[in-house]
């Protein structure tokens, strides 16, 4: 065995220095590339239209590399902008997009639940703007007005998209007829309307998750959104759709998790022993014409756990089976129905169950400990 000379333990100690000198170097350099001065300008440029009443951009300096700006992320080893997230931010003013839309390797762009009114487009730059990274765009929760910029609808890379809650209006043709990867599709609470283009189900296929609620589209829906056959999440009520609704429209859509169809004037037509392909977990269907009787597809639902059926028109149902679904789910509306039954030597158990405005008869049921929320008047 060799000996631990003094010597040999200076050497070993310069060989660790070296290896920890070196080492921090590397990490050094991997972090500190610079912002790069392309991403910096258009920055500035979308700074210039926003108005910013609490200074939350106040390090968007020159002074200051912009990849350390509050809410822009870079790469590491390029220094691009890859996300820019201002979420919450009480932001005002115009979104400048086309500058945005400069930024050649944006993945991640999220400005929701701020106080902008406007989106602006410089036509002048259209040419450099068609090829961009961007995946996710989110201007929920805004006040913007007017219609969406055909910029919008010209990122053929998106798969993530919310312009929900604001006031937006127009037609969706254009936007929705040039998507190809959609995975999420929010538009709802605005002021759209008109049809919904066929060709957009059949580039989309992959979608996911689709809110149109709360808007003014009319037409049917029956050819183009049944067709989606990796939807998990369809929310089309409030709108001024057309048509009758059969197991035929959800005979592809078996990855089905949650269905709003409320505030519609569809027409139900179900044959009585359809199973559908999928198990939901939420379904609201207030104020729909699915009465008088209880559809009875809504029994095989196992893992239904959301429900509102109230104000549509139900007055028949299958006391056992009925119950038996009220029990399993954790909030059920089924308010201003017309529904007769006993409720005498029943427990109820639901934590929030409104059957309110009803013909129940009878004793008061027995409660659960579990019920948090429960309201029986205007009964019998």
């Amino acid at each position: 065995m060799v000996p631990f000379t003094s010597q040999s333990y200076f050497i070993f100690l310069l060989f660790l220095l070296t290896i920890m000198f070196n080492g921090s170097m590397c990490s050094s350099n991997s972090t500190l590339v610079p912002c790069n001065e392309k991403d910096q300008g258009a920055l500035l440029m979308f700074k210039h239209g926003v108005i910013d009443r609490y200074n939350n951009l106040s390090s968007w300096s020159i002074k200051k590399d912009c990849c350390a700006w509050n809410g822009v992320l870079c790469s590491n080893i390029t220094g691009r902008v890859t996300h820019l997230l201002l979420e919450d931010s009480y932001l005002a003013g115009e979104i400048n997009l086309s500058s945005l839309l400069q930024l050649e390797f944006l993945k991640f762009l999220d400005l929701n639940n701020n106080e902008f009114e406007a989106i602006s487009v410089d036509n002048n730059n259209y040419v450099t703007l068609y090829d961009t990274n961007l995946e996710h765009l989110d201007l929920s929760y805004n006040q913007i007005k007017g219609s969406i910029p055909n910029l919008i609808g010209q990122q053929k890379n998106l798969k993530q998209l919310n312009l929900s809650n604001n006031q937006l209006r127009g037609s969706i043709l254009d936007l929705l007829s040039q998507q190809m990867n959609l995975e999420y599709l929010d538009l709802s609470s605005n002021h759209f309307n008109g049809l919904i283009p066929e060709q957009f189900s059949q580039n989309n296929k992959q979608l996911k998750s689709l809110d149109l609620s709360n808007n003014l589209f009319t037409g049917s829906i029956l050819s183009t959104l049944g067709n989606l056959s990796s939807l998990r999440e369809l929310r089309i009520g409030s709108n001024s759709f057309s048509g009758t609704i059969s197991e035929t429209f959800f005979s592809k859509l078996s990855h089905l998790d949650t269905l709003d169809l409320s505030n519609s004037t569809f027409e139900f037509r179900f044959h009585p022993e359809w199973i559908p392909p999928f198990q939901l977990t939420q379904l609201f269907l207030a104020s729909t014409k699915l009465g008088p009787y209880f559809p009875s597809w809504i029994y095989t639902q196992k893992s239904l756990r959301t429900f509102d059926a109230s104000s549509s028109r139900i007055s028949i149902v299958d006391e056992d089976k009925f119950w038996t679904l009220i029990d399993q789910c954790s909030l059920v509306f089924m308010s201003n129905n017309s529904i007769n039954l006993q409720l005498s030597n029943l427990t109820l158990s639901t934590g929030v169950l409104r059957l309110d405005h009803n013909n129940f008869t009878g004793d008061l049921p027995h409660i659960s400990p579990t019920t948090i929320y429960i309201d029986l008047s205007y009964n019998s």
